[in-house]
């Protein structure tokens, strides 16, 4: 509060304070004569702002390395072939290596034990070391999650391997 305000009050003035309801002594707002609400409103912007990027975080330590190791271990297998490759710049002089395949997969639908067949294309992040082997034309093997054909990924060159 201003100097102005803190003179005009006097000691044993009544002055009203906003609490939160469950720990009424954990941060109480003024209510008064220079009070305002913004106080509250940074603390949420902060808060908000803040546990975005604390998920932007956790999903890249935690959820995206997950993904393909459970695809790997709950997905179908199924024939595929490369059908492009191509390096791609991006900011900074990074480079990503992107591999193209195609792939027919079974679309399990409710109701209906048989699915139905559709192809597919995806693209695929590899390392350089891949790239350079990898040739348009190639059979691969891919793996896709049943519901989902689209999530999918060309076994040999996943992280993980599959093991009995």
């Amino acid at each position: 509060m201003s100097s102005v305000i803190y003179g005009s009050l006097r000691v044993g003035q009544a002055y009203g304070a906003r609490v939160f309801r469950p720990v009424p002594t954990w941060m109480p707002l003024p209510r008064g004569p220079g009070s305002s609400a913004s106080t509250l409103l940074g603390l949420l912007f902060f808060a908000v702002f803040w546990n975005g990027i604390m998920s932007i975080g956790l999903w890249m330590a935690w959820v995206a390395p997950w993904r393909p190791w459970l695809l790997l271990r709950h997905g179908l297998a199924t024939a595929g072939a490369v059908l492009g490759k191509e390096v791609r710049r991006g900011n900074k002089g990074a480079t990503s290596h992107v591999v193209r395949y195609g792939y027919a997969a079974t679309v399990a639908e409710e109701g209906n034990l048989a699915g139905r067949r559709e192809t597919f294309e995806r693209e695929m992040n590899i390392t350089p070391d891949d790239y350079a082997s990898v040739t348009v034309g190639q059979p691969v093997t891919v793996i896709y999650r049943a519901r989902k054909p689209k999530r999918s990924l060309i076994y040999e060159f996943a992280d993980y391997e599959a093991v009995d």
